[in-house]
């Protein structure tokens, strides 16, 4: 018969229509009936390209009905429909697609997603290869799919692209999710090209949370030569400090996998509760949260490349409870592996309860000024000057594990001075000159360490949980006159128990002061030591030494009190 259509020998017999354009032009007969659609195109070779898209249809007379390119196909010029039998999931190829990865698939998968609603709610790719086209503008989406709940992109897609795009960090996400609970998503974002040194390209899966919170999502992602695998944007009060009633985006569970790109994954003041396993190769930064709390992320990171490997940032909003696992290997020219910062100009920004477990060996070409593994406490201003001195609060500070470490690549570097004090419970050894108003922990031992004028510059550690009580600590001091002087030809050892009264609001005071030995070496006056107790804080004075590059390490161990 001509076009395409098969009449059947029987009324018993279904009619074959050999692609959705023939199907088009076919009226039917009375509604209920069915046929088969063959292929979507009638372009099919019986040897090499085999029929896709067919399936069963039902007619309807509904003029009502849009024609969606894939379960509902208008004939032309007529009320009749054809109806796809039996739909519980969606395919792009019985909308179009040809999923070769060369000819461009984005229609049909438009019409695909715009298909999904409250009684079909999954996507099936089947893991084949689609080309979108081109990208060029900066943060526009792909696919967009907005308040629905319940989605499933299934089938990891491998979604190519040909970037053109041009801003530094510019990108677009393959899918973007706007105010959605519950979802699940699987993409592969591929880009034809990238730059390290001026990166922009595809982002797999974006997460916005726009006028709603929203809770629930699930995203299997990868990334080739793009800016990152998962990222999550808040669209309301950017640039101000979150409030309770801001849209945020709650409970997310990730795999993701970035190779040649910027980006692992980017969590950007959106997105609590999240916890995933990211693997990178030759990325620049696998782990990058601002403003979000209560995150677990485990990073396998191969050959990273350019800035920080995992970056915990406080812009305008606060971080608190972010447990990382770094499996790093091969770091080439990179920043430090670990780095934890605010940037502001309010210089008002907590960062709380943060735990790394720190496994990094094979670090080659290591950038001068970053050559530390962990920068704890930097604080910017938004032009990215550095602040000598800050009010934000670090604090709460675990690190352990194992790094190959040795005298000239320090564990930590601490940029700036905290005048609110903090805690950093260290498992390794670090050879700071100075901790920067920070206490070091170990167990029960506490530590601070201060360069300059040991006369007017105090060693200051914390004694927070530790009041009220009475509190029997045993303090180990020793001072040198020039650190650089590894002989410590000029130096003072000197250990004594102290006796301390500690009230609740940070007050309190040293009672009694047993010496129990010292040592002086060098010549001129042997130094003394003064303490006191300010706002929570042990202080330690000394004397004699006043160069720019003297030094004073006190290290302060509990003996008695409520504390065992």
């Amino acid at each position: 018969m001509s076009n395409g259509l098969h009449e059947p020998r029987s009324t018993k017999r279904i009619v074959r229509i050999e692609s959705v354009a023939d199907l088009r032009e076919y009226e039917g007969n009375t509604d209920g009936e069915v046929i088969e659609l063959v292929s979507y195109y009638a372009d099919w070779l019986p040897n090499s390209t085999p029929p896709a898209g067919g399936g069963m249809f039902a007619r309807l007379t509904d003029g009502e009905r849009a024609d969606n390119g894939g379960t509902i196909i208008a004939v032309t010029g007529s009320s009749t429909r054809w109806v796809r039998m039996n739909v519980s999931e969606l395919d792009p190829v019985e909308f179009g697609a040809k999923a070769d990865g060369i000819i461009n698939d984005r229609a049909a998968i438009e019409s695909t997603l715009a298909a999904l609603n409250s009684d079909v709610k999954v996507v099936d790719f089947k893991g084949r290869n689609y080309y979108l086209g081109t990208v060029d503008l900066n943060e526009q989406p792909v696919f967009q799919i907005n308040s629905k709940d319940g989605v499933r992109l299934m089938g990891m897609p491998r979604m190519h692209v040909t970037n053109q795009l041009t801003d530094y960090l510019g990108y677009s996400p393959i899918f973007e999710f706007i105010d959605c609970n519950d979802i699940y998503a699987e993409c592969h974002a591929v880009s034809d090209s990238f730059d390290p040194a001026s990166p922009h390209g595809p982002v797999a899966v974006q997460l916005k949370s726009a006028s709603k919170s929203v809770a629930g999502a699930r995203i299997i992602a990868k990334v080739t030569r793009g800016l990152a695998a998962l990222q999550t944007v808040r669209m309301t009060n950017t640039k101000t400090r979150r409030q309770s009633a801001d849209p945020t985006w709650k409970s997310i569970e990730y795999s993701v996998e970035a190779d040649d790109s910027e980006y692992g994954v980017r969590f950007i003041s959106s997105g609590d509760d999240a916890h995933g396993v990211i693997r990178t190769n030759q990325v620049s930064r696998s782990y990058f949260v601002v403003g979000v709390s209560n995150h677990t992320a485990v990073v396998n990171s191969l050959n990273q490349r350019y800035f920080m490997d995992v970056l915990i940032k406080a812009y305008f909003d606060d971080v608190t409870n972010i447990h990382v696992i770094l499996n790093q290997q091969s770091s080439n020219g990179a920043e430090w592996p670990v780095s934890i910062e605010h940037q502001n100009d309010t210089d008002d920004t907590t960062i709380k309860n943060i735990t790394l477990d720190l496994n990094i060996i094979d670090r080659i070409n290591v950038r001068a000024y970053t050559r530390e593994f962990v920068c704890v406490g930097r604080s910017l201003t938004l032009a990215g000057a550095n602040r000598a001195t800050t009010n934000c609060v670090t604090d709460e500070i675990t690190i352990r594990g194992h790094i190959e470490q040795h005298l000239h690549s320090d564990l930590l570097t601490l940029p700036s001075i905290t005048n609110s004090g903090g805690l950093i419970h260290l498992d390794m050894f670090s050879t700071l000159n100075d901790t920067q108003g920070f206490t070091i922990c170990r167990g029960s031992s506490r530590s601070g360490k201060v360069q300059g004028d040991l006369t007017a510059k105090p060693a200051r550690i914390s004694l927070r949980d530790l009041r009220p009580d009475g509190l029997e600590v045993a303090v180990d001091i020793f001072m040198k006159a020039d650190n650089a002087d590894l002989g410590a030809a000029n130096s003072f050892r000197i250990r004594e128990n102290l006796l301390l009264t500690l009230a609740d609001d940070g007050s309190g005071a040293v009672i009694d002061v047993q010496h129990v030995n010292s040592r002086h070496r060098g010549t001129g006056a042997i130094p003394t030591v003064t303490y006191s107790i300010h706002d929570g804080e042990l202080h330690v004075l000394g004397s004699e030494y006043t160069r720019a590059n003297a030094e004073m390490t006190v290290k302060m161990e509990i003996i008695g009190g409520r504390v065992v």
